[in-house]
C-alpha cells in the first residue's frame, strides 16, 4: 500500500530486498493507469512509483516491467474514453486481456529461473523439480485493511511468490536454478459498478493450475486485496460498508513444508480467526526471507507462522477506526468450521 510505502522507505529497505540479500532474483510488476507524471510526489498512485523515485537503482528489483505503464504511448486513464487503460474498456494486448499477459509474465520469469513446467501424458502441467506428493495447503485469514490507497476495487490483486528452502542453505542457487520473490499488483476489476468483479476468475484459476507444481514443491503464494467492494452505491449499506473493510487473503504453502512444521500449521489455522494486517504479511515476508530465522517481531505485527493475540483490538493493530471492523462471533465459527 502506498502509506506503507512511504514510511518503510525512509526507515529501510522494501521487502524484496531481503531477499535480494540472500541471492534471490526479484521482480515488480504494478499495474499503472494514470502515467507517471507524479512519480517522485507524496500523492503518486502507485508504490512502484514512490520507491522508484526514493530508492536508488540497486535497491529497486532486479526485474521492473512495471515500468512499460510509463511509456507515453499508453495515454492515461481514466477521463479519456480512448485510452486504453479507461476501466470502462476491456484492455488487451495482442488479442489477450492484460491480466493474462501480466500473469504470463509471472509464469514466464519463474520459468527463467527455475526451470519451465512440462506437460505430463495425462496433460496437466508438471515442473522439472523432484517429485512431491499433495497439494499446496490454502489458509484464509480475517483481514483489515490498514492506511492506504482507498481508490481501488475489488479485483486489485497481489500475489508474491517466493521459493522455500528446507534450510538456510538452500536459499543460493542450486543446480542452475535460483528462488525467486516476486509482486504482482493487478487492477483489471478496478472500476465502480461492480460489472468486472469476476474479470481475473478464469485467468486466475488458469494461472494456478498452470503453477500448481510449483506451489506442491516449494513456493509460497499470498493472493490478497487491500480493501473489498468500493466507490459504489452499495457501500452506503451496512453489508458494503463490511466488504469494504474486509479485504481478501489467501495463503498458499506447499504441503510437505507444512506437514515438517505442524506448529506452523497450527498457528496459521489458529491465526484465520484472529485480526491479521498487512503488518503481519510483511512480518511473514520477512520471516520467509531468513527462513528458519524468525526476525523479531514489532509492536504492531508478527509473522503468521506464530500465534497472534486472540482479543487483539485495531489500535494494537494499528488500524484507523474508519477501517476497524468488529465482525459477529458467529462469523469466526462458521469460519472455523469451513477451515476444518
Amino acid at each position: 500500500a502506498k502509506a506503507a510505502a512511504e514510511a518503510a522507505v525512509p526507515n529501510g529497505d522494501p521487502i524484496w530486498n531481503a531477499f535480494a540479500a540472500r541471492g534471490d532474483a526479484t521482480f515488480l510488476l504494478e499495474e499503472i493507469h494514470d502515467g507517471c507524471d507524479d512519480i517522485g510526489s507524496r500523492g503518486t498512485s502507485a508504490a512502484a512509483k514512490l520507491y522508484s523515485a526514493r530508492l536508488p537503482a540497486d535497491r529497486m528489483p532486479q526485474h521492473q516491467p512495471w515500468q512499460i505503464f510509463c511509456q507515453p504511448q499508453l495515454r492515461p486513464c481514466c477521463h479519456d474514453v480512448n485510452s486504453f487503460l479507461n476501466p470502462g474498456r476491456r484492455q488487451c494486448v495482442n488479442g489477450a486481456d492484460l491480466s493474462v499477459e501480466m500473469l504470463a509474465y509471472v509464469s514466464r520469469i519463474f520459468d527463467m529461473y527455475r526451470g519451465p513446467v512440462e506437460q505430463g501424458s495425462d496433460g496437466e502441467p508438471r515442473s522439472r523439480g523432484p517429485a512431491t506428493v499433495g497439494g499446496p495447503t490454502l489458509s484464509s485469514a480475517n483481514g483489515s485493511a490498514s492506511e492506504g490507497d482507498r481508490s481501488s476495487a475489488v479485483g486489485d490483486a497481489a500475489a508474491t511468490g517466493a521459493r522455500l528452502g528446507s534450510e538456510r542453505g538452500t536459499h543460493s542457487a542450486r543446480g542452475g536454478r535460483r528462488r525467486v520473490m516476486g509482486l504482482l499488483n493487478l487492477m483489471s476489476a478496478h472500476e465502480h459498478f461492480m460489472t468486472r468483479l469476476a474479470a481475473l476468475d478464469e485467468h486466475l484459476l488458469a494461472f494456478l493450475k498452470r503453477f500448481a507444481p510449483r506451489l506442491t514443491e516449494d513456493t509460497a503464494l499470498m493472493l490478497l486485496a487491500d480493501h473489498g467492494t468500493h466507490g459504489i452505491w452499495y457501500n452506503d449499506f451496512a453489508i458494503g460498508e463490511a466488504e469494504h473493510r474486509s479485504p481478501a487473503l489467501l495463503l498458499s504453502l506447499p504441503a510437505k513444508f507444512v506437514d515438517a512444521h505442524p506448529t506452523i500449521d497450527g498457528a496459521l489455522r489458529r491465526n484465520q480467526l484472529r485480526r491479521v494486517t498487512p503488518f503481519d504479511l510483511h512480518a511473514t515476508m520477512r520471516h520467509l526471507a531468513a527462513w528458519p530465522a524468525m526476525p523479531s517481531p514489532s509492536v504492531e505485527a508478527s509473522s503468521l507462522f506464530i500465534d497472534l493475540t486472540d482479543e487483539r483490538s485495531c489500535e494494537a493493530a494499528r488500524i484507523p477506526a474508519e477501517w476497524c471492523l468488529e465482525p459477529p462471533a458467529s462469523c469466526f465459527r462458521e469460519s472455523a468450521h469451513a477451515a476444518r
